[in-house]
């Protein structure tokens, strides 16, 4: 599986917004918290390997409001209702990525005929899902230079999805027809990281 550094960029730092990473795991209930505390930890691995030392990952059950809480770290509230499923978003006034449980579970569940994920699967998706927010972290943080991210949305404007005649960009702009065109590419660049970091897609210069 290549590094982001090898897909063409890399972290370069900045000041944290926090002293240490903000983890936690919201709503989950028994049965499935020892998969969401798993992958909250293999998720604050993976942000740390990437330079992101300042983002926080929280894992809850599904779309909650967020806030800063007292102690300066994010904290979740009550269920966002009337909201289709999401498996995650990066909250930049946070600084921290939160991931969704039952959007998690149900994107695995539609891929996969309904099967319910593995504890081990689920921990993967969710770190995949990770690798497509921490895209718009890195571009939040103006991490990129632009030669860097012009490469990647050529890619994202050129290449096909694996098992598709459509190119990244034209199936965000598909599922984001609410969004504007910079924000559409910015969503095909991250699922083009995503899959790129999967080792379904082969990204070169």
């Amino acid at each position: 599986v290549p590094s982001l550094k090898e897909l063409g960029f890399k972290g370069r730092g900045s000041k944290a917004a926090h002293e240490q990473l903000t983890t936690d795991v919201t709503g989950i209930k028994e049965e499935g918290r020892a998969q969401s505390e798993k992958a909250a930890q293999e998720a604050e691995k993976v942000l740390k390997g990437y330079g992101l030392d300042e983002i926080g990952v929280i894992v809850a059950d599904r779309m909650r409001k967020r806030y800063r809480g007292e102690t300066g770290e994010a904290e979740l509230g009550e269920v966002r209702e009337g909201e289709d499923a999401a498996s995650g978003e990066y909250d930049p006034a946070l600084k921290t990525v939160l991931l969704y449980s039952d959007g998690l579970i149900q994107e695995f569940k539609n891929k996969n005929k309904g099967k319910e994920p593995t504890e081990e699967e689920y921990v993967q998706l969710a770190l995949e899902v990770l690798d497509h927010e921490s895209l718009h972290a890195l571009r939040n943080l103006d991490l990129f230079t632009a030669k860097e991210f012009e490469f990647l949305e050529r890619k994202a404007r050129d290449t096909r999805l694996p098992n598709s005649e459509m190119s990244y960009l034209d199936v965000a702009k598909r599922n984001y027809p609410e969004l504007d065109q910079v924000a559409q590419m910015e969503e095909a660049v991250a699922e083009l990281v995503r899959d790129g970091l999967a080792g379904r897609l082969k990204i070169g210069g």
